[in-house]
């Protein structure tokens, strides 16, 4: 009978799904995301979302119901196919790097995830972060790479090999990884109320 209530227990324990956007401001990427934490079945999930900066969008996450806090977090790499690469981004990029990737491996300690989900390309540090704590990776891209083959090749083959699994948000992004079964694609809801 023990190991019958252990295994109901198992079966009934929610899993725990950390929620990860770079910014604080309100845009498609973290209202889509805060929409995906939201529909999440209550008895089997727990979404724990953060975001790395102050700002509106936790206004938003509260009206929605969604609980969401912030962990300061300075390095992402932004660049993309109408994000060209700019010393203004690189530097804090790479000066942060290694900071922002110790704040996610904390953050992971302290709330001790199941899953985490990364919100758009931008967040390679904390990827390497997740990694690091040995934390199954969704990786949720939302956006085509930039048009440098180099840097390109560098930026898909990073999300590639850090992620356990990729999400992109359109079929058009989805080709930037080829037919590969490791990467699905997951339209934007769109809300009917």
């Amino acid at each position: 009978e023990g190991s019958r209530n252990a295994e109901a227990a198992r079966r009934l324990k929610r899993i725990r799904v950390l929620f990860l956007h770079y910014g604080g401001g309100i845009g498609g990427a973290p209202v889509s995301m805060l929409q995906l934490a939201q529909a999440l079945n209550p008895e089997r999930y727990e979404p724990i979302v953060y975001f790395t900066q102050p700002g509106p969008i936790l206004g938003f996450a509260e009206e929605m119901g969604v609980a969401a806090a912030v962990c300061p977090m300075g390095s992402v790499f932004s660049y993309g196919a109408h994000v060209p690469i700019r010393a203004r981004t690189l530097i804090p990029f790479l000066l942060h790097f290694r900071s922002t990737s110790r704040a996610t491996q904390l953050l992971i300690r302290a709330e001790r995830p199941d899953l985490v989900h990364l919100n758009t390309s931008v967040l390679m540090p904390a990827a390497l972060g997740v990694k690091r704590e040995g934390i199954p990776l969704v990786w949720h891209i939302r956006e085509v790479a930039g048009p440098n083959r180099w840097i390109r090749r560098w930026q898909l083959g990073t999300i590639h090999r850090l992620a356990d699994h990729v999400v992109t948000n359109s079929d058009y992004v989805r080709q930037e990884f080829g037919q590969d079964p490791k990467v699905t694609t997951i339209h934007n809801s769109v809300d009917r109320r």
